[in-house]
């Protein structure tokens, strides 16, 4: 893409949704990526050194590091490079009530939150949001001038031939919050009926919690008996490695659990690589469409298991959802988004301040 932008991504660089996700904006865009866990005065420096037209700034949960140095870092930032460019704030996720209800002190989360935010926008330009169930919250924060360019989704390849192997897969950060033993116990389920069927749980895990959630998982295959039904690929997974998961399976399930109102990086990831998607029924998966392009079920054990069953049963209804997806993902494809993010760049830039 030819540059005639200079733009900077300011961006967590380790292992999370946002950083995957920002190393492939970047890569569209051919932005500089400047990392969110550099001190203040590096971050301020860097954008002084590449002199961008427009610096965007990718705001998850822990950007800079702990909840407390991000929801304090966004807005300080979001005023002080309004001296050196244009500033867009990317919003990957939303704290509500609802989605903190089971956490510590949830006022306090969420007022923190929704502080930070709204001082911050007081000083962007834009504030760019993947969905229209994101810019709802938002607006009921009070937040204004938003835009929805949705996630970009990895372009299907030109041979995408679906498996005839009865192969289940999950992937993602593994975290109790992924409703993955829900999946197990599904699944205990559909080999009763599917006995050539596997599942296979792959990621990664970020934290001690993640460690004894994959802990209690592996207890729980041993206790139904799923030893040799059930495998686990646990690591950090390249996109090579990626796209041959995908070949292995026919569907893809996510049976996320939480609240948050986000949009699932996972889902696009996968989306043009002839799964078929299962996903549960949270905010984070609204730009879907039941029936069209996934198939939405509430995550308990037997309708997850009802609706594996029922894509396994025949291939007509999983051959359709395929489809949509695989139209999904090219509506969505990087390159469209990186062109939406321009004429957006270009648009605040000629309407000045």
């Amino acid at each position: 893409m030819t540059r005639d932008l200079k733009i900077s991504l300011i961006s967590p660089t380790e292992r999370s949704g946002g950083a995957l996700y920002s190393k492939k904006l970047a890569k569209v865009l051919d932005a500089d990526v400047v990392p969110a866990e550099h001190s203040l005065l590096r971050i301020l420096k860097s954008i002084s050194k590449h002199e961008p037209d427009v610096v965007d700034i990718q705001f998850e949960y822990t950007t800079f590091g702990s909840h407390l140095r991000t929801v304090v870092l966004l807005p300080v930032l979001a005023l002080l490079l309004r001296a050196y460019s244009r500033v867009v704030i990317t919003v990957h996720g939303i704290v509500t009530n609802e989605s903190v209800a089971d956490r510590r002190f949830p006022r306090t989360l969420v007022s923190a939150y929704t502080v930070s935010v709204r001082v911050a926008t007081l000083f962007a330009c834009a504030i760019v949001v993947h969905s229209t169930a994101m810019e709802r919250a938002l607006a009921h924060l009070g937040v204004k001038r938003m835009y929805v360019i949705p996630h970009g989704s990895d372009a299907p390849s030109p041979n995408v031939y679906p498996t005839l192997d009865e192969v289940i897969l999950f992937f993602g950060f593994l975290k109790p919050s992924k409703g993955i033993d829900r999946l197990i116990e599904a699944y205990s389920k559909v080999e009763g009926v599917y006995p050539n069927s596997k599942l296979l749980i792959a990621g990664s895990v970020q934290s001690l919690d993640g460690e004894l959630y994959l802990e209690n998982l592996r207890e729980l295959v041993q206790t139904l008996g799923l030893e040799d039904k059930v495998s686990f690929r646990i690591g950090f997974f390249t996109e090579q490695e990626k796209r041959s998961l995908g070949s292995e399976a026919r569907i893809l399930v996510l049976p996320y659990v939480d609240r948050f109102v986000e949009v699932s990086g996972v889902a696009h990831d996968f989306a043009g690589s002839g799964l078929i998607l299962i996903c549960s029924r949270t905010p984070r998966f609204e730009e879907f469409t039941d029936g069209v392009d996934c198939m939405k079920i509430d995550t308990t054990a037997s309708e997850i298991a009802k609706g594996i069953c029922e894509l396994l049963d025949g291939p007509q209804r999983g051959n359709h959802l395929r489809t949509g997806l695989v139209e999904f993902a090219k509506s969505t494809s990087w390159p469209k988004i990186a062109e939406a993010r321009l004429r957006l760049y270009k648009h605040l830039l000629s309407a000045g301040s």
